[in-house]
């Protein structure tokens, strides 16, 4: 009698504790599904939700709100993402609020976080759908992250190449390396650079000493007096020329329009004319003229008494 009331006990224990699990069981999922809680019904589209499923969780800024109701695929690129979240949370999630499909952790499973969005737009309200944001995935970091590293191996090989050209002598870079001659030209250019700078170091300071034509030239204030008298000298020519040439432009224009000889004798033919008939008795006269004392001069009346004259003198 006392062993079967001791395992009528242990029985009724073991079903005590079985119903227990399973009330908090069914309490737990249906917490995580939010069958206990009032709730809302929201929804987002997507064009690839990245491996989510029923039952995921629903993020608000790091606060579990809620739960992946159901996903549907509208077309061909657009799946429709259902969430059912607490209505307490209504009030902080704008119409504009965007969802992203992101990881709980690095390698955990897939869940929406929704972000808060602009006041100004309004409460979101019952099966509202929200905008979505394209979320980076893990795949996505892993390509990049391929890529990268193919890169990284290319622009390696590449250095690799070009360290090995450079040690070898080859190329500009190489031959300035590795050959000594382009070292020594380097060093001799340098050398004259110095020396140039020197010299010119030199002769600013004599320069700046007065010495030499420069110096003076520079540092004497009678040098700049007797330039500043020859560019006085020089202006003052200057003036006379242009007052010289504005004379004879004058006359210039005179001589073209004015009623003057050398006006007519340039401009008027008939004068000119006259002038040349003129001119050609003038010279006609003087032919005879010449002609005439010729013949005075071989005449035997001026030989007679020429001669009686120099016999006189003579004697």
């Amino acid at each position: 009698m006392k062993k079967r009331r001791k395992y009528m006990f242990r029985l009724g224990l073991l079903l005590v504790i079985g119903i227990g699990l399973f009330i908090v069981g069914v309490y737990y999922l249906g917490r995580k599904q939010n069958v206990f809680r009032n709730s809302l019904k929201i929804n987002a589209a997507f064009s690839d939700v990245q491996g989510l499923t029923n039952g995921s969780n629903v993020m608000y800024m790091g606060i579990d709100v809620g739960t992946v109701a159901g996903i549907s695929i509208i077309n061909d690129s657009t799946i429709l993402v259902q969430m059912s979240i607490d209505k307490k949370v209504q009030k902080f999630i704008h119409k504009n609020a965007k969802a992203e499909i992101t990881n709980e952790g690095v390698l955990g499973n897939k869940m929406v976080t929704i972000n808060q969005g602009n006041q100004n737009t309004g409460i979101v309200q019952e099966n509202d759908t929200l905008k979505s944001k394209k979320s980076v995935s893990i795949e996505d970091l892993i390509s990049q992250t391929n890529n990268i590293v193919r890169d990284s191996r290319s622009v390696t090989a590449q250095i690799a190449q070009m360290v090995s050209k450079i040690n070898s002598g080859k190329g500009d870079l190489g031959k300035l390396i590795n050959n000594s001659d382009i070292t020594n030209k380097l060093d001799s250019a340098s050398n004259n650079l110095l020396n140039t700078a020197k010299q010119i170091d030199d002769i600013t300071k004599k320069v700046n000493n007065g010495q030499g034509d420069l110096g003076l030239f520079i540092n004497k204030k009678i040098i700049s007096s007797r330039f500043m008298v020859i560019a006085d000298k020089v202006d003052s020519t200057l003036d006379k020329v242009h007052e010289f040439a504005g004379q004879i432009n004058q006359t210039a224009e005179e001589i073209n329009y004015g009623d003057g000889l050398l006006n007519k004798i340039i401009y008027d033919s008939v004068m000119a004319e006259k002038l040349d008939t003129a001119v050609t008795k003038v010279n006609k006269s003087v032919d005879d003229i010449t002609a005439a004392a010729e013949q005075v001069e071989g005449s035997w009346l001026l030989r007679l008494f020429g001669g009686k004259k120099k016999n006189h003198k003579k004697d």
